[in-house]
C-alpha cells in the first residue's frame, strides 16, 4: 500500500495504522536506509527470514514501480509537452507485451478470477490456511491456479526443461520412464501450492471491508437494571459463579422476550459460536440478532449486516446488509462506518461512491478509528488491492522455486534424487565397472 505523506518542520509522521501493516511494533528500534528519491523504513533487529521477505518485498516494490512506468508512459523517444506520468490514467494504457516480459510480470484474467474466489472463501474459513489442511473443493481452486499458471510460456519452458534434466536421471537406471504429470500435481513443487495460499490471503487482507479489532466487550452495556440479564452475563463470563453457557443461554432468552435487546443480541452471540455444552444454532441466532436490530440495536444492526453481506452459513443479501450497516452506522457505530467507507471505496458488492467513502470514514475516523485515517488521507492514490500484481507476484514465485530446483553444475546433477535412488545409480555404476567411489572422488576434484 502507498502512503502520501508531507514531511513538516518536525520531521514526518508515519500513521499506526502503516506501521501495524509493515508488523512494526511500538517501542521497536527503526533502521533508515536513504537512497536517491527514496528513504527505506527497516526493523532495526531482523531474523534471517525477515530479511529476506523484506528484500524480496522491495524487488516486488522496484517490479510493481517499472511496470507502473511502462503502462503510463512508455518509450520516451520523441516525447513532447508535458510528461504524461502525471496526467493520463494508467488504465487507459495498455502495457506492451514486450515490456511484460521484461517486467516478468503476468496478465492471466482467469486466475485473477481464481485468486479473488480464493481469498474470498479463506476469509470465512478458521484453522490453518495450508494446503493440506483445505477442504477438497478448496484445494482444486488452489490446483486449478497452479495449472494456469504452467500454462505462461516462461513458466511452460522452464517446467520442461526440469523434466529434461530429471528424466536424464532417471535414464541412468530405467529405460521406461513415467509419463509427465501436471505442474499441480507435481510433489517437487508442491511449495507453489501454499504460496498460492498466502498470496491469496494477502489479497483478502487488502480487500476485506470489516476491519480489526472487532467489537467484543464493548458491544454491551456495563450496567443494566434487567436482573436476568446480568445474571445471565455472570453465568456467561463465569463472574462469581462457575461459568455455564446453557444457563447464560436460558436467562439471556428470558431477559429478550420480555424486549431486552441486550439480551436478544447477547443470545445471539452465544448461538452463533455454541460451545461448553450449547449446540449452535446460526438460525435462531439470526432471529434474536433481527428482533435486536429492529428494537435499535447498534451492535445487532452491525453483526446482522455483516453476516448478510458475508454470507457465511446465511443466505447472501447485499442489500438487507448494506441497509443494516447503514442504520447501525447512523447510530454512531463506527465499525459498521468504517465498513461503509470501505464498501463505497472499493465499488464492492455496491456502485463506487467517493464521496460517501468520505462520509462514512470521517465519522468513523473521528472515533478513533485509524485505519479510517488512513484512508482518508489516501484516497487520491488507492486503487485497490490488485490483482494483476498478486498474479506477477506467483510467477516470481514460480521462478524462484524453479531457480532452486535447477541444477548449478555437474555437483548438483543429482539433486532431484533422494537417497534410495542414488544408491541405486551408485550400484549400477559399480556392476558397469567403476570404483564405488568414483564419483565421490570426481565430486571432489570440482
Amino acid at each position: 500500500m502507498k502512503f502520501l505523506k508531507e514531511p513538516t518542520d518536525k520531521g514526518l509522521h508515519i500513521p499506526r495504522a502503516a506501521l501495524n501493516l509493515c508488523g512494526f511494533e511500538a517501542g521497536e528500534k527503526v533502521e533508515l536506509h536513504t537512497a536517491e528519491n527514496a528513504l527505506v523504513a527497516l526493523k532495526g533487529r531482523m531474523t534471517a527470514m525477515e530479511l529476506l521477505r523484506a528484500a524480496q518485498s522491495l524487488q516486488q516494490m522496484a517490479v510493481e514501480l517499472h511496470t507502473h512506468l511502462a503502462k503510463v508512459c512508455g518509450p520516451c523517444d520523441g516525447c513532447e509537452g508535458e510528461c504524461p506520468f502525471e496526467t493520463r490514467d494508467e488504465d487507459e494504457i495498455g502495457l506492451p507485451e514486450y515490456l511484460r516480459e521484461e517486467a516478468g510480470t503476468l496478465d492471466n484474467p482467469r486466475i485473477e478470477q481464481l485468486m479473488e474466489q480464493l481469498a474470498g472463501k479463506l476469509q470465512t474459513i478458521s484453522g490453518k490456511k495450508q494446503y493440506g489442511y483445505l477442504k477438497a473443493p478448496l484445494k482444486s481452486v488452489v490446483d486449478e491456479i497452479v495449472d494456469e499458471l504452467a500454462k505462461d510460456g516462461r513458466v511452460a519452458q522452464a517446467y520442461d526443461l526440469w523434466y529434461e534434466l530429471r528424466e536424464e536421471v532417471l535414464h541412468t537406471y530405467k529405460d521406461d520412464l513415467p509419463p509427465r504429470l501436471p505442474l499441480s500435481q507435481q510433489k517437487e513443487f508442491k511449495r507453489i501450492k501454499n504460496l498460492v495460499i498466502q498470496e491469496a490471503v494477502r489479497l483478502g487482507e487488502l480487500s476485506a471491508v470489516f476491519a480489526p479489532p472487532e467489537p467484543e466487550e464493548t458491544d454491551e452495556p456495563e450496567l443494566d437494571s434487567d436482573k436476568q440479564y446480568a445474571l445471565g452475563k455472570a453465568y456467561r463470563d463465569g463472574h462469581g459463579v462457575e461459568q455455564d453457557a446453557l444457563m447464560a443461554a436460558a436467562l439471556f432468552q428470558k431477559a429478550a422476550a420480555r424486549g431486552n435487546d441486550s439480551a436478544a443480541y447477547a443470545l445471539a452471540k452465544l448461538l452463533l459460536n455454541g460451545g461448553d455444552g450449547l449446540r449452535r444454532d446460526i438460525p435462531a441466532a439470526v432471529e434474536w440478532l433481527k428482533q435486536s436490530a429492529e428494537a435499535g440495536n447498534q451492535f445487532s444492526q452491525y453483526r446482522l449486516g455483516k453476516l448478510l453481506l458475508q454470507g457465511e452459513n446465511v443466505s447472501k443479501d447485499t442489500a438487507e446488509g448494506v441497509r443494516w450497516l447503514t442504520a447501525s452506522a447512523e447510530r454512531g457505530n463506527q465499525y459498521a462506518q468504517y465498513a461503509l467507507g470501505k464498501l463505497y471505496l472499493l465499488g464492492k458488492e455496491i456502485p463506487k461512491d467517493g464521496d460517501a467513502a468520505v462520509r462514512w470514514f470521517t465519522l468513523a475516523a473521528a472515533q478513533g478509528s485509524e485505519y479510517a485515517q488512513y484512508f482518508l488521507d489516501h484516497m487520491d492514490d488507492f486503487r485497490g488491492p490488485s490483482l494483476f500484481s498478486c498474479a506477477t507476484r506467483l510467477l516470481r514465485h514460480m521462478s524462484r522455486i524453479f531457480q532452486e530446483q535447477t541444477p548449478k553444475g555437474p555437483a548438483r546433477t543429482i539433486s532431484f534424487t533422494d537417497k534410495k535412488l542414488r544408491q541405486r545409480i551408485r550400484e549400477k555404476k559399480i556392476a558397469m565397472g567403476h570404483k564405488a567411489d568414483d564419483y565421490e572422488e570426481r565430486m571432489q576434484q570440482i
